[in-house]
């Protein structure tokens, strides 16, 4: 037991109350918590947060509900575009062990992190699983999305140019996408094939092809039916609002040997 703890016991509640609202009020109090070697410890903890006006800038939130618990040097920064580093401000002799963790408004979106801890910084990277998919038809004067139940990223169209249909849905990296015509259980007769002409991030790009003349329409149709579904998992850019991430925050604790 911490010495500091021992002796403020003998000395009386008193000393046990003050002992302890000292240790909270100066972060940079040292604690030692082996009685036969004096090791002494620092904390680190907060609430990281991107900035609302600028997305390349991340912090620890200090307000009227929130305060972090650290010496003044500590400093964070963006590196790269997946990676938020915390640098201590100085080195520590060893590395007793840090957290990191969404809260659970990220943590519904699906993101998760981890960190690359060192003595003198550590490295979170931020990752999400994401999910797009659904069931898409034109019902003769607007494209109609049913999403699936385990997908939560809406698909909606926007636009058509010649034979293509530009269909836009919230973030979700990769350009895999899976693809196949649907008579929406039986609503729809001899439903065109879907080809896939470009993905990217937040669209895709939809042809239809007529089975039986074996050409692209370019006139929307309610043969227009099909099926899609998108998955991505990994890394999501710290420096843009795509993924949402200014949404909530991520929690951080760690403590060190001095």
């Amino acid at each position: 037991m911490s010495k500091l703890i021992v002796e403020s016991f003998e000395n009386g509640a008193g000393s046990v109350s003050k002992t302890l609202e000292s240790l909270v009020k100066n972060s940079e109090q040292m604690l030692p918590v082996d009685s036969d070697t004096d090791r002494k410890y620092e904390m680190i903890a907060g609430v990281l947060r991107q900035d609302a006006v600028n997305p390349g800038v991340w912090g620890f939130i200090e307000d009227s509900d929130h305060k972090p618990m650290m010496h003044s040097q500590v400093s964070v920064q963006v590196v790269g575009s997946s990676t938020v580093r915390v640098n201590y401000g100085k080195a520590y002799s060893r590395i007793i062990s840090l957290v990191v963790t969404p809260d659970e408004t990220l943590s519904k979106k699906g993101v998760y992190c981890g960190a690359s801890v060192g003595k003198s910084s550590c490295s979170i990277e931020v990752a999400q699983s994401i999910e797009m998919g659904g069931e898409v038809r034109y019902d003769g004067s607007d494209w109609v999305s049913l999403e699936t139940p385990d997908a939560s990223k809406n698909i909606r169209s926007t636009s058509v140019t010649g034979s293509a249909a530009k269909f836009e849905h919230d973030y979700c990296p990769g350009v895999a996408l899976t693809v196949s015509p649907s008579n929406s259980d039986g609503a729809v007769v001899s439903p065109f094939l879907p080809v896939v002409r470009s993905v990217n991030a937040t669209n895709f790009y939809m042809d239809f092809l007529s089975v039986s003349s074996n050409t692209y329409q370019s006139v929307l149709s309610q043969n227009m039916c099909f099926r899609v579904q998108k998955n991505y998992v990994g890394p999501v850019p710290v420096n843009t609002y795509d993924a949402g991430l200014n949404e909530g925050n991520i929690w951080l604790y760690g403590v060190f040997e001095v």
